[in-house]
Order: structure tokens, then C-alpha cells, then sequence
């Protein structure tokens, strides 16, 4: 395989357990679990990419070497280096995005005001990165009666406000064990 092909294929491990869940969401597919699917093996997405990744730059040192070798000129050497180096920083953007917020997102950023409604703290497994909590989000605010969502990986847990009258904690439950998620059984704390 090309080099540059296993430059693009490394950016697209990279990108899955982030860009997934989104494009799930967006496709209106939040609701059949591909979000934590995605989600629950970003490590591991992480990883394969790093190898293509690896496996790309070492072809193409040795496709250089070669071609210095017989004196024949690489067809792309720009091009591939430069698809090689976009690979690498989209690696190094999604595995900086996935340790921030698994070690350094502080708390839960609900500082803001919010509508009055009654409030549920559930616990959420399978929640693990920064787009997970976007997908999480983007879903329940598509409930109706659903007022302010914030979704929290680091911690684990969903805070919902939400109106009684239009729609019940078991709805939200329901609607989060629908996305792939699973409400946890221990009880988040706020």
C-alpha cells in the first residue's frame, strides 16, 4: 500500500471515535448505539491509526531511499510527505483532544442560568471523550420538554433540566440507553 494511502487510512482511525459519534447524530443514526460504539474503543481507534501512521512514514523513507538509490525521481514526494504530516497532526489533535478531556476538563460548566424545571444527575457509562458528550447532548435536547442538557465524560453523569409536564426522567433514561450509553446503575452525584 501507498504511503500516502496509509497516511489518509490513519486519519480516518484517528478521526472515527470522534467525527463517529457527530456524524451519527447528524445523520439522525444517534438512537442505534453508534455513538458509543465509537466511543467505547477510542483508545484502540487511536492506536491502529498510530500504526498506519507509522507503517506510511516508514514506506515513505523507504520509497525515498529507493528512489535516491536508482536515481529515479519519486513521483509525489511533496504530496506525500504533505499528506503524511496532515495524517500526523490529525492523530495528534484527536489524542490531544481525548487527553484533555479525559485528565484535565475540570468540573461541569453548569455555571450558567438556567430555566427553571426540575433537574436529574444520571450517571452515564460509555461516555469517554468530548464528542461522546456532544452526541449525548445533540440527542436529549431533541426531547421535547428537555430545557438545558450538560453532559460531563470526566465525571460520568448527565444533568438534564426538564419539564415534568412534557417528559419524565424514565424518557430520558430511555433515550440515553438508546444512544449506545448506559445510564449507570450507581447514582451520579451532582
Amino acid at each position: 500500500m501507498k504511503s500516502s494511502r496509509l497516511g489518509i487510512l490513519s486519519s480516518v482511525f484517528a478521526s472515527v471515535c470522534c467525527v463517529g459519534p457527530l456524524v451519527a447524530v447528524m445523520l439522525g443514526l444517534g438512537g442505534v448505539g453508534l455513538a458509543a460504539f465509537f466511543g467505547k474503543y477510542h483508545w484502540v481507534w487511536l492506536a491502529i491509526a498510530a500504526v498506519m501512521l507509522t507503517a506510511g512514514w516508514m514506506r515513505h523513507r523507504k520509497e525515498s531511499k529507493t528512489a535516491c538509490e536508482t536515481g529515479c525521481d519519486l513521483s509525489t514526494p511533496r504530496k506525500t510527505r504533505g499528506v503524511l504530516m496532515g495524517a500526523s497532526a490529525v492523530l495528534a489533535f484527536f489524542l490531544v483532544l481525548n487527553v484533555w478531556t479525559h485528565h484535565m476538563r475540570a468540573g461541569s460548566g453548569a455555571t450558567q442560568t438556567q430555566p427553571a424545571g426540575e433537574v436529574a444527575v444520571i450517571g452515564v457509562d460509555g461516555m469517554v471523550c468530548f464528542t461522546c458528550e456532544v452526541a449525548l447532548k445533540t440527542q436529549l435536547q431533541k426531547l421535547p420538554g428537555v430545557l438545558y442538557v450538560d453532559a460531563n465524560s470526566k465525571a460520568g453523569r448527565v444533568t438534564v433540566r426538564f419539564d415534568p409536564a412534557r417528559v419524565g426522567r424514565p424518557r430520558i433514561e430511555e433515550a440515553i440507553n438508546a444512544t449506545g450509553y448506559q445510564v449507570s446503575q450507581l447514582e451520579a452525584r451532582p
